[in-house]
C-alpha cells in the first residue's frame, strides 16, 4: 500500500488575453498562476498463482488564476478518481483482466444566454463563471480476455492478444456541450457507448 499527499504551485504560465465580448485574442502575458493539491491512496495484491488486483483512489484540486481572474477550477481537474483493476488467470495461456474507472466530471464554463451583435451578424455567448459548472461523473468498466501469444498469422512473434468488450455498463459519458447558433439549446457530445475490443500487443527485442 501506499499514500502519498502532493500540493504543487506553478508560476509564469502563458494567459491568453482575449475581447470579452468578441473572444478574439488580443495579446499575451506570463501572469497566470496554478496551484494542484491532493492526496492518493494504492492498495495492491498478488497472489500465488499469476493473480493480481489493485485499488486507487485521489482526491484533488487544481486551479488557476491570472491578473483578470480569481481562482477558477483547471480544465482537467476531476475531484474525485477511483480506479479498480485486476488480472486472473483463466486456463492455460489466458487470463482475465478488468479495469474500472470513476470519476467525477471535469468543469466547464456554462454558457447562460446570448447577445446578438448586428455588426457581424452572429450572436455573442453570455458566459457564466469560468469553469463553475461540472460534467456529469466518468464510468468506464472495461474486461477483456489475453492470450499469452499474438494472433495468427503474428503468432510466431513475442507479443500478447485480446478480445473484450469496454463501456461494459454502456454509461452515457459526456465530454462536452455544443450549442446552436443563438446558444438557446445545448447538444450532449457523449463518448463510445459499449463496444467489443480487441487487437494484439507485439514485444520487439
Amino acid at each position: 500500500w501506499k499514500v502519498e499527499i502532493y500540493n504543487k504551485i506553478y508560476n509564469s504560465l502563458l494567459y491568453t488575453i482575449q475581447d470579452a465580448y468578441t473572444g478574439t485574442i488580443t495579446g499575451y502575458d506570463n501572469s497566470k498562476i496554478g496551484n494542484s493539491n491532493g492526496i492518493e491512496l494504492l492498495l495492491e495484491k498478488k497472489g500465488a498463482k499469476d493473480w493480481g488486483g489493485w485499488l486507487s483512489y485521489t482526491y484533488s484540486i487544481a486551479k488557476y488564476k491570472d491578473n483578470n481572474s480569481d481562482w477558477y477550477y483547471s480544465d482537467h481537474d476531476q475531484t474525485h478518481t477511483l480506479s479498480l483493476a485486476g488480472t486472473f488467470p483463466l486456463f492455460d495461456h489466458y487470463q482475465v483482466l478488468t479495469n474500472w474507472l470513476i470519476s467525477s466530471g471535469k468543469p466547464y464554463t456554462e454558457i447562460t444566454g446570448s447577445t446578438y451583435d448586428s455588426s457581424r451578424s452572429v450572436y455573442v455567448p453570455i458566459k457564466n463563471t469560468t469553469n463553475s459548472s461540472r460534467l456529469p461523473g466518468y464510468n468506464n468498466l472495461t474486461i477483456t480476455i489475453e492470450q499469452d501469444k499474438p494472433f495468427w498469422p503474428l503468432d510466431t512473434l513475442h507479443g500478447s492478444s485480446y478480445i473484450g468488450v469496454s463501456n461494459l455498463l454502456n454509461a452515457k459519458n459526456i465530454y462536452g456541450y455544443s450549442w446552436n447558433d443563438d446558444f438557446s439549446q445545448k447538444t450532449e457530445l457523449k463518448m463510445l457507448p459499449l463496444m467489443i475490443i480487441f487487437g494484439t500487443k507485439l514485444q520487439i527485442n
